[in-house]
């Protein structure tokens, strides 16, 4: 799994060589599946808000940290982030969610939250989209680094408007690119982009 950061020069008015640009950049998180050394299935979602928005700058990586004490190994981190999921599927946030993440709360896209406020976010989508459910299509760890990559897929039915979705009755199938660090065996950065788009475009059909 990659994440990329796309600059783009827009044009203002009329494209004349005299005309003003205004620089503007957006996130691609991109999942890259091989076979026999050659790609063979390759996942690609863009950050919708910043394009439209013309975003000057996408939200930066995590800082460095100290390295980690002993690191939990591949298969430890993925019986965590297992665990992660099923806490979030099995309705148990409230309860559970502590389990997973730091003390100080959880940097998502660059905005801080308390456990709570992360695990409301969470909940709020649940509630939004019934029988909303994660699946894990694709999961990469660096036990040494204690970083996670994901890209999970949602299913569910909207029953309240989300991300400019107004509900249709009908199901819905949308997908999610995924990075997270881990401070101390528990999740303290996020970065993520949901793909928005097709989420709303199968709402407006």
């Amino acid at each position: 799994m990659a994440r990329l950061r796309v600059n783009t020069l827009v044009t203002e008015g009329p494209c004349l060589p005299s005309a003003a640009r205004k620089h503007s950049e957006y996130a691609r998180h991109m999942v890259a599946h091989f076979a026999d050394g050659k790609i063979s299935h390759l996942y690609d979602i863009s950050d919708a808000d910043e394009k439209q928005n013309l975003s000057q700058r996408i939200v930066p990586l995590p800082s460095p940290r100290p390295p980690p004490p002993p690191p939990r190994t591949s298969v430890d981190l993925r019986r965590f982030y297992a665990d992660y999921i099923s806490c979030i599927n099995d309705g148990r946030i409230a309860e559970e969610l502590h389990r997973f993440c730091s003390p100080s709360g959880v940097v998502w896209n660059g905005t801080h939250y308390t456990v709570q406020q992360y695990g409301e976010m969470i909940q709020s989508s649940r509630e939004a989209i019934s029988g909303l459910f994660f699946d894990t299509h694709t999961l990469v760890v660096d036990g040494s680094r204690q970083q996670l990559a994901a890209r999970l897929e949602f299913t569910g039915t909207p029953v309240k408007p989300l991300a400019g979705g107004v509900p249709n009755g009908r199901p819905v199938a949308f997908a999610e690119h995924v990075f997270y660090w881990l401070e101390g065996g528990k999740i303290s950065d996020v970065l993520t982009i949901v793909d928005w788009d097709d989420y709303r475009s199968q709402l407006a059909r």
